[in-house]
């Protein structure tokens, strides 16, 4: 039967993405030095809070945020562990989603999951 390892990790989410993608880096790192095959991270971990941290999508730095993501899917790649994390997705401008993203071990964008 083959096995699988799955981390658990959670850190204090912000609205600074740059923040929250460092606790993430650092985070899957320690996974992966645990041997863990795949980290999950919590609901919109990257983004942050829509209504808590984040009081208008007016202001929300789209392009940081895609940026975040191309950085997360280059770690496992490189680290060949797979991620599993919360964002947020932009539909249109009126249709903001909260996301769960699943990227491989290969460095692939396997699935999402648009809470409803």
């Amino acid at each position: 039967m083959t096995r699988l390892r799955i981390a658990t990790a959670q850190f204090p989410v912000s609205a600074d993405i740059g923040r929250n993608l460092k606790y993430m880096r650092e985070l899957t790192g320690q996974a992966k030095d645990l041997r863990g095959d795949v980290v999950h991270f919590s609901e919109t971990c990257l983004g942050g809070y829509a209504g808590t941290e984040i009081k208008s999508w007016d202001t929300y730095d789209w392009r940081l945020l895609e940026s975040a993501e191309r950085s997360l899917v280059q770690l496992s790649k490189e680290l060949r562990i797979g991620i599993i994390y919360g964002t947020n997705r932009r539909v249109s401008a009126d249709d903001i989603r909260n996301s769960l993203v699943y990227v491989s071990a290969r460095g692939k964008r396997v699935a999402h999951y648009d809470k409803r």
